[in-house]
């Protein structure tokens, strides 16, 4: 009861502040005589000191994942050897990695549209239990062709990222589980590998792909018609993710009566970190809205100091 109760005073406070970023974010009018090129500059300044940062973290924390699980599973196969000392490694790089993603994940536009990237990285909400269906589907197989980079960009989007890298990491009997089934250390290090290279494309395309898009926005066949339609693309991922955070990570599992919350439908309920994913969320919003450096001050250069103020 008092992990409930702490969950849903955790969950009301993370509500306040969105509706909070919301309501700034709708209330500040932007002045009516700011030009395209201050749009440009702005569009520029968030690729480059936001987001390809963002994705090269989310790159050098998947990267990290991968070679713990690959130590992880050596362990495994030797007898005699600290499991579980191994085993809190994987964990704590798992967590570093949805550190990053949580971080990113409101850039829904670009390269991660892309052969369904953004929900191979994160399958969520998983209504049906697709991930667990998958998961043990390809667990009963222990078919390792399945496994090869090119295979396994067939099998299905549920069983491809972190969700499932989760139930792997977080069962209650995680190494016996392990143990038992060698086949699963080579399904976690097939899914590691998925986000690296996933993690790998989406930072280099950010940068040699949509970096010049937005530096010319004007180009025959280009992504933006122009550099307001750029900052649209960009102004977007900054509202749209709080209706996210409210509808799906906090309305769908608390429900409108406490009795009725369903608390497995929290984001990563598994690894107790669903509060950690809304701050991270939150925050990296706040950054994109607000700046965090005098390289970087988001939508400030665009409002007047009295409206900053506000």
């Amino acid at each position: 009861i008092r992990c409930a109760c702490a969950c849903a005073c955790a969950c009301a406070c993370a509500i306040a502040l969105c509706y909070c970023t919301l309501s700034f974010a709708q209330d500040i009018p932007v002045i009516a005589d700011q030009n395209e090129a201050a749009w440009r500059l702005f569009n520029i300044e968030t690729v480059e000191t936001y987001i390809i940062p963002s994705y090269k973290k989310f790159l050098d924390e998947s990267e990290n994942l991968h070679h713990e699980t690959l130590l992880f599973c050596k362990v495994v196969a030797q007898p005699d050897t600290d499991i579980q000392k191994s085993l809190n490694n994987t964990k704590q790089a798992f967590h570093h990695t949805m550190d990053a993603w949580q971080w990113i994940q409101n850039i829904n536009f670009g390269p991660v549209e892309i052969a369904m990237r953004h929900p191979s990285i994160q399958y969520w909400p998983d209504k049906k239990n697709h991930v667990s269906k998958h998961l043990n589907k390809i667990l009963s197989t222990a078919d390792e062709a399945t496994l090869t980079p090119d295979n396994f960009q067939r099998n299905s989007v549920s069983i491809k990222g972190l969700p499932a890298i989760e139930r792997l990491l977080y069962k209650e009997t995680a190494i016996k589980a392990f143990k038992h089934n060698p086949f699963s250390c080579k399904i976690l290090v097939a899914i590691s590998q998925y986000l690296n290279d996933t993690a790998h494309s989406l930072h280099n395309e950010w940068l040699t792909t949509m970096l010049p898009q937005f530096k010319d926005t004007k180009q025959l066949d280009g992504y933006f018609e122009d550099d307001i339609d750029a900052a649209t693309s960009l102004l977007k991922t900054l509202v749209e993710p709080i209706e996210v955070i409210r509808d799906l990570k906090l309305d769908r599992p608390l429900g409108s009566r406490f009795e009725n919350v369903k608390f497995k439908r929290l984001e990563s309920w598994r690894s107790n970190r669903s509060l950690a994913n809304l701050k991270l969320n939150i925050r990296s919003l706040e950054v994109f809205f607000l700046g965090n450096s005098p390289k970087f001050e988001g939508l400030r250069p665009l409002i007047s100091q009295q409206e900053v103020k506000k």
